[in-house]
Parts: structure tokens; sequence; C-alpha cells
């Protein structure tokens, strides 16, 4: 059974780091490179934005922008680095997957066959292979250097049910793939095969926003409409535990690196913290003014970045307590 945990009000404050980027538009997605030193936003004008945690200085300010790669058309709902950080792939509302040249910016690939917006993308872990979801109830695989579809005669894998937000994670070994849609129950696939393993818990009256494996695949954790983050056992696909604390709609989840926190952004402009074990509300902040639609963990797990629809891009240090 799982167990539900209530966010704690005494929560300890964050130590702010650094403003890295900011943008008229809403922040969509973002990411970090493997190792830590550069993060990639999705941006509601059809561009992300590179940006390097080496502060650079620009009219006094800290300003960490090094690229804007240009050519969507509408927003930039997903983005994600290769392995080697030499490759950026984006997913956008004009319905594209896109491959980027993580130097220089070039455009290398513009992968065509969804038909509504693309709202996750993620490499394989050996890099051969971007796989990409979208609101036309697919998940996709592409050949990473050619762009072309792996699935037999470009089939991707389908899906019922739909979803504004369609989010697909891949889990760390490649093995398995996590697919919410709608309010439907999620679901495992077996991502060689594309083949249905296991559903992850029953039909509910919330739309999930978000999906995230832990580094060793052995649990997941999902946010919603409902203002609720799950904890799931990705080999049995039972719930393990409810986080509770944001008022309105979780838009973002994912976990450190070594599995042992959870890290949330919320319609209601927060950011929170969370202990994996006990389910306590380690952190929140509200410094964003407008909702936190995307949240990642730095490789080192010192640091999270937070993209918002107030058009920042923020980065906190997510082990306040060791300063």
């Amino acid at each position: 059974m799982a167990r539900s945990r209530d966010s704690n009000p005494a929560a300890a404050n964050w130590q702010y780091d650094r403003t890295l980027s900011a943008h008229r538009k809403a922040v969509h997605s973002v990411a970090f490179s493997r190792d830590g030193e550069r993060f990639v936003a999705g941006c509601s004008n059809g561009t992300a934005v590179v940006g390097t945690m080496t502060p650079r200085w620009s009219g006094g300010a800290t300003w960490g922008k090094t690229l804007t790669l240009a050519g969507h058309a509408g927003d930039v709902r997903a983005v994600a680095f290769d392995g080697t950080g030499t490759r950026i792939a984006t997913g956008g509302a004009d319905g594209t997957v896109r491959l980027w040249n993580a130097a220089t910016g070039e455009q290398t690939h513009r992968l065509i066959g969804h038909e509504q917006p693309v709202t996750s993308v993620a490499f394989s872990p050996d890099d051969a292979a971007v796989v990409s979801g979208s609101q036309d109830s697919t998940v996709r695989m592409w050949d990473a250097k050619t762009g072309a579809g792996l699935r037999p005669a470009f089939e991707p894998v389908r899906v019922e049910g739909r979803s504004e937000s369609f989010p697909v994670a891949l889990s760390p070994d490649g093995s398995a793939l996590a697919v919410f849609a709608g309010s439907n129950p999620g679901c495992l696939w077996d991502f060689q095969s594309g083949r249905s393993a296991r559903a992850l818990g029953d039909k509910r009256n919330a739309i999930t926003n978000a999906v995230a494996f832990n580094a060793d695949g052995t649990r997941l954790v999902s946010a919603d409409s409902k203002g609720e983050v799950r904890v799931w056992d990705a080999q049995t696909g039972e719930e393990v535990l409810t986080l509770r604390g944001h008022r309105g709609e979780v838009l973002a989840a994912g976990f450190s690196p070594d599995g042992t926190r959870i890290v949330t952004g919320g319609k209601d402009g927060t950011t929170k913290l969370w202990d994996v074990r006990s389910g306590a509300e380690l952190l929140s902040l509200t410094s964003q003014t407008d909702a936190v639609s995307s949240v990642a963990f730095s490789p080192d797990g010192k640091r999270i970045v937070c993209g918002s629809h107030d058009g920042s891009v923020k980065v906190y240090d997510a082990t306040p307590s060791e300063r």
C-alpha cells in the first residue's frame, strides 16, 4: 500500500545560487549535460537556449547564455542532451523533433512523423536512438545519426488516450519506456519490442504532467493535475508513496542522481524538494513569479535548475545544510 505524506510547513529555506538566463517568453523544459557544465532550456518563442554553469560577466551581471537553437515554429516543449554532450534533441509544438550540434548550434536533423506537439524527448543510453512522445498518442523511436525511424515501416508505439503533456521516460538501461496518456493508468513498455509490460495504477480523474525514472531504474515518479506526486515500483507497477504539498497542478518532477530526493515544480510557482524514504518535504521556494514548468538536478546532485513560465531559468543549491 502506498504511503501518503503532506508537506512540512516548517521546511528549511533554500540557498539561492543565481539566475543563469531570462527570457521574455515562458520556459517549458530544462536539462543538464552529463558533465553538469551546461544546461539547455526550451522556450515558448520557438528557441532553445544553451547556457553554461560557469559565470560570465556582462554589464556586471552573471550570464550563462552561449547558444540559441532556432528553428521550431512555436513552443519548444522538450529538451535533452546526449551522453557525450555533443548533441541536443528538442521537441516542439510544431510536431517535429530536431537534433542539434551542441557546440555550434547547427541543426543536423529535422525528424518528421508526429501529428501533434512533441512533449517528451530522450536519448537511449548508448546515444544510438532518440525517443519522442507526442499529443498524437504515439511514441516514436529514431536513429540518432540518420534521423530515420527505427520501428518497422516507421510504425510508432501507439498508446490509448490523449493528453496535452503525454510524458514519456526511458529507463537508464534502455530496457523500458514509461508512458502516461490522459487520465489513463501509466504503462511500462518493452523498449525493443514496443509491447506493453505492466500498468501503473488505476484510472484517475487527473492528468499526468511528468514522469521520470531514478538512476537504477527501480522507481518512477509522476506528477499530476490534482497536485499529487506519486512514486512507483518500476518492477511491480505498485504505487509506494504519495507526496502532497503543492497548491494546484504539479508540472515537473525528477529524482536526484542518488535517488534519495525528488524535486517538483508546480503551477503555484513553487519548487519543492522531498525525501524519498520518509516522504518529508525538505525545502520549498517561491522566487519564481509564475508556474514552475521544468526542473532538473545537476549530475552531482548539488544544484537544481528550474524553468518557469515567468521566463526565468534559476539555479539553486540543493544542499543548503552543508553550506
